[in-house]
């Protein structure tokens, strides 16, 4: 079995590489945020949910909380696939 796999859990890390990695990390985190802060207001919008008011206070079924919570679940994790897909791209151009 031929594996190119050749890295070592103990082998050094550059420290370019370590910075790059941190900046690409800080640019993508605040887009994350920020698109997901969004995405809970849009998401208001679509089902007709008023976001300043309460849950408890609220006059949602169980459903519709639950419907809202599971759509936004499913756009974070659609969210969180792609920040690591642009950062695999990223890393992969650049050869870090």
């Amino acid at each position: 079995m031929n594996s190119n796999f050749n890295y070592r859990i103990d082998a050094p890390f550059s420290e370019k590489k370590r910075f790059f990695r941190i900046c690409v990390y800080l640019v993508l985190l605040p887009l994350f945020i920020g698109l997901s802060t969004g995405m809970v207001y849009v998401l208001g919008n679509l089902l007709n949910f008023d976001i300043n008011e309460p849950i408890r206070s609220s006059e949602l079924s169980g459903t519709e909380i639950a419907m809202f919570f599971g759509a936004f679940g499913l756009v974070m994790l659609a969210l969180f696939g792609l920040m690591l897909f642009i950062a695999q791209k990223t890393f992969q151009r650049f050869k870090i």
